[in-house]
This record gives structure tokens, C-alpha cells and sequence, in this order.
């Protein structure tokens, strides 16, 4: 069973439409089927609430709407969430090697650790790691699902 790391840009594409939203809910597609595991920092819930309230703030949803997205969330996972503070000695060496946010590195190391493909919908992200020797651990989101 291949394993993904799944960043806050992708998870947010589960619960609200977005460009490749429907990219995204590929991968909840492949769990519920028992093709893939899902994995993510305990970040992850951190960063998608705080885009929650972003969106809130801009009003591209309500509150009532990012109360219940936060509950589906964390109530019904489907991500083995592994805590950040495990994965900060490597994300902070990582975030200085390549210029990466020690935020995004936390997701790096632990694709890293689990010998995983990390699936983000952040270009930039994707194009800094892209010089790196973990270049092969990381996937943009796109229409293309890469199993």
C-alpha cells in the first residue's frame, strides 16, 4: 500500500470546491479503498483551521460552514496525524539546507520518515524541494493522479 503525506493546501481542497479539488478528494478516494495511507503532521489541522478563518474573514464561507469543515476534520480524519514536535529536528536541518519554511519542512521530514510521497498543491514549495535530493518525495497536485 503506497503511503502520501498530505499538506493543508490539498486537505482544504476536501471540503471546500477549489482548482483541483476533485484531484484532491482522489487520494480520500484511494483510502476508503484501502489503496493508500494518508498521513500528515499534527500541523495539518492547525493550518487548515487558520485558512478556515482566512476564508471566513473574506467571506468565501461562514463561520457555521468553518465550524463544520474544522469537526469533519478532526472528528473524522483520515489522516494518521504524527506530532510535529517528532519531526522538528529534521524540519528545522531541512528548512535551513533548502530554504524551505520550517511549516513546510515539518511535512517534508515526515515524508521523509515514512518513506512516503509527499502531495501539495504549493508550487513554490514544490519548486524549492525540486533542488534538493528529495525531489522524488514530493508531488504536485494536479488533475494526474500519480499512484
Amino acid at each position: 500500500m503506497r503511503s502520501f503525506v498530505i499538506d493543508a493546501s490539498v486537505a482544504v481542497k476536501w471540503y471546500i470546491p477549489e482548482p483541483l479539488s476533485e484531484a484532491a478528494v482522489q487520494y480520500l478516494q484511494l483510502y476508503k479503498k484501502d489503496k493508500a495511507r494518508l498521513l500528515a503532521p499534527d500541523l495539518l489541522t492547525i493550518e487548515v483551521g487558520n485558512t478556515l478563518w482566512k476564508k471566513m474573514r473574506t467571506s468565501e464561507i461562514t463561520g457555521d460552514d468553518a465550524r463544520a469543515i474544522l469537526h469533519a476534520l478532526t472528528d473524522y480524519c483520515p489522516l494518521k496525524l504524527t506530532p510535529s514536535c517528532e519531526l522538528m529536528p529534521a524540519a528545522l536541518e531541512l528548512a535551513i539546507a533548502m530554504g524551505v519554511t520550517v511549516y513546510d519542512s515539518v511535512y517534508i521530514a515526515l515524508a521523509i520518515a515514512a518513506s512516503a510521497m509527499l502531495v501539495t498543491a504549493d508550487k513554490e514549495m514544490v519548486k524549492l524541494v525540486d533542488k534538493s535530493l528529495f525531489s522524488d518525495q514530493i508531488i504536485l497536485l494536479n488533475d494526474n493522479i500519480q499512484i
